[in-house]
């Protein structure tokens, strides 16, 4: 970390013109340098942890996982939201998907809520003898309510120091908003599509406006060890990867 520190310095004393990082520099390089030597210490921890007998009839993959845990909590400090930065860009996100307020279902084309109002409408309707048609709006309780589990998810991801437990908390998001989609249809046995799980990520996002989207999706993409992504969780990353995008495309640079 020292050293890590005294080369982020040396960049930009060297480098900082106008207020930003000239391009071409090792900042990047230092940090993907760190994190293998992050997974090299884990992977030789892991091999210690096997052969020692006191971990003898021992689960070694929850075992790993406790390790990497306690690993990253301890480093979370000196990983997370450490570029000069940072702060600057994830109040930026937050103001920037905040002016999307006006967003609404109809313009990401997402059938799933508006048959889940209408659902809810006409139970309303049974139980007071109303005749009246169906609101098309959507009020504040009413999505929060529908997107209840999905985005305490995506809130709970700012708690966690781990980058596994912050897939695993994007992974939470997805499942559920696979069950929504699934409870919005005629046949809740046909499964969700990627055409659909995007749209209601993007609102979902949207709806929550998470703090440190900007920190969060650079130390996922910075510490997440690289067999983690050859999986169910890389593709669930991409898609959220794509959504936070999508609301700020001055992400992408």
């Amino acid at each position: 970390y020292e050293q890590s520190r005294a080369d982020r310095t040396r960049v930009l004393e060297c480098g900082v013109r106008n207020g930003y990082p000239m391009m071409g520099l090792s900042e990047d390089a230092t940090d993907y340098n760190w994190s293998n030597r992050i997974f090299e210490f884990l992977e030789h921890l892991w091999v210690r942890i096997g052969s020692c007998p006191l971990w003898d009839g021992a689960t070694l993959d929850a075992t790993k996982g406790y390790a990497e845990k306690f690993v990253f909590k301890k480093l979370h400090v000196f990983l997370f939201s450490t570029d000069y930065n940072d702060d600057s860009i994830n109040e930026r996100t937050m103001e920037r998907i905040e002016s999307l307020s006006f967003l609404t279902p109809e313009h990401l084309d997402i059938k799933c809520i508006r048959q889940l109002h209408r659902r809810r409408q006409e139970r309303v309707r049974v139980g007071t003898s109303s005749s009246s048609i169906h609101d098309p709006s959507y009020s504040k309780d009413f999505l929060d309510d529908v997107l209840k589990q999905p985005m305490g998810a995506l809130l709970e991801m700012s708690k966690c120091f781990c980058p596994q437990d912050k897939l695993l908390c994007i992974k939470r998001c997805a499942v559920s908003i696979a069950q929504l989609l699934k409870e919005s249809r005629a046949d809740s046995s046909s499964l969700p599509g990627a055409d659909e799980l995007l749209p209601m990520m993007i609102f979902t996002i949207k709806c929550c406006n998470p703090c440190n989207l900007h920190s969060d999706l650079k130390y996922l993409q910075r510490y997440t060890r690289p067999a983690q992504l050859i999986s169910e969780a890389g593709y669930l990353l991409t898609n959220f990867v794509s959504a936070v995008f999508f609301l700020d495309l001055s992400l992408i640079h």
